[in-house]
């Protein structure tokens, strides 16, 4: 008899097209097409939220779409607890709907804790991706005591959500090691990096287009972050670095390319006291063949994150052939060998940023090189391809296991 696929419910608190969500929606994209590719029946559950940073906009997504052969339904979050956006209309369809797996991502989301709750009443094997979330709020440290409570408080819940999961999926060693320490069981977390799609950079634009386009000419060197605003990020150190050389150079470049996350202000505030406004140019985010043409036209790209459990940026940069300059903290220092596939500085400090920009720019060959490697890499390592075997194995042993596979 043949065996049947599970059926799998996709729980998030963002999917496409909200891209500014940042990394973990490219990353869960990939997983469905993944599935997809598969032939397994799927369903995504999520916010309708159009922009996170702006979560009570009128502007909303569609309650029901279908994004690529996917049906996805979103549910209005009625209110917002520092970005725990509540969507209470969705505990509805999770309990009615019918599927054999939950598949929930972002830890410290409703969205994932409701999941849990789900998996708990209707006895459905629950897995879930944190993607990054299980520190990101504590380990730089909480600035103000209501949001410092809030973390304290959310523990207890997320640790109860872990305990109900039946596999946890951790995407770097870095968060294998927060998911350890958090008291997660190892004997069902799994460590599965973030897939990428390289079949979406196969046919890069032609270079140029993205100079032409910001009138930087063909000999200037042009350095790229792509990426929320956000100090989380690093951007702060970007610029002080940039600024930095900027004073020795006059054919260097600056792009900032991303959505706000509310650190805009301090952006512009920066650039203008540190002189260097003529030689930065901020874009917003950009999408599909804008964002590929600016990372084609850089000459390198730059990560400078305080915190990061993973890193998509980079692997896109290793998909177009880029090397990354990263701050050497959390699973950046496994997505990269220094000197090899891209180049370290430690995190927060400007100096250091700068010296190794100022080292490498004018080094074309090297910058050569290194790219080809990153991109071999990238191939080997973290494609779709390579990666989906582990991706849909953890479902079907779950499946398999529940004796629904027949």
């Amino acid at each position: 008899m043949k065996r049947r696929k599970p059926k799998i419910a996709i729980v998030t608190p963002a999917y496409l097209p909200t891209r500014a969500f940042g990394g973990p929606v490219t990353a869960l994209y990939n997983l469905v097409k993944i599935f997809q590719r598969r032939g397994y029946d799927l369903k995504v559950y999520t916010t309708d939220i159009a922009d996170p940073t702006k979560p009570d906009s009128q502007n909303r997504l569609p309650h029901h779409e279908d994004v690529d052969g996917v049906t996805v339904n979103r549910y209005r979050a009625i209110m917002s607890i520092a970005g725990y956006w509540i969507t209470p209309s969705l505990f509805k369809d999770l309990m009615r709907d019918d599927y054999d797996i939950i598949h929930a991502h972002c830890a410290r989301s409703f969205q994932l804790d409701l999941a849990a709750l789900v998996s708990a009443m209707r006895n459905k094997p629950l897995i879930a991706t944190p993607h990054g979330s299980v520190y990101s709020y504590g380990v730089l440290g909480v600035q103000d005591n209501f949001h410092r409570l809030a973390f304290e408080m959310h523990n207890a819940i997320l640790k109860l959500v872990l305990r109900r999961a039946a596999r946890i999926i951790a995407t770097s060693g870095e968060e294998m090691s927060q998911l350890t320490r958090f008291g997660a069981e190892l004997r069902k977390t799994r460590l599965i990096p973030n897939p990428l799609d390289v079949s979406e950079f196969a046919h890069l634009p032609p270079i140029g287009t993205f100079r032409k386009r910001f009138g930087v000419n063909p000999s200037d060197k042009l350095i790229l972050y792509v990426g929320r605003l956000a100090s989380l990020k690093g951007v702060d150190t970007l610029i002080r670095a940039f600024a930095k050389i900027s004073e020795r150079r006059t054919n260097v470049w600056l792009f900032l390319v991303g959505p706000d996350d509310g650190y805009l202000s301090t952006v512009n505030r920066l650039i203008h006291e540190l002189n260097c406004s003529a030689r930065v140019r901020i874009t917003g985010p950009l999408y599909k063949d804008t964002k590929l043409e600016a990372f084609v036209d850089s000459n390198l790209v730059v990560v400078p994150s305080r915190y990061e459990s993973f890193g998509m940026t980079a692997l896109e940069a290793f998909a177009c052939s880029k090397p990354v300059i990263a701050s050497f903290v959390g699973g950046l220092r496994e997505l990269i060998d220094d000197a090899d596939t891209g180049f370290f500085f430690p995190p927060g400090n400007a100096d250091e940023l700068g010296l190794v920009l100022d080292r490498v720019l004018d080094q074309r060959d090297t910058l050569e090189r290194v790219g080809k490697l990153a991109n071999d890499h990238l191939h080997r390592h973290y494609s779709s391809e390579t990666i989906e075997e582990e991706v849909v194995g953890v479902c079907d042993s779950l499946f398999a296991s529940k004796g629904m596979d027949s």
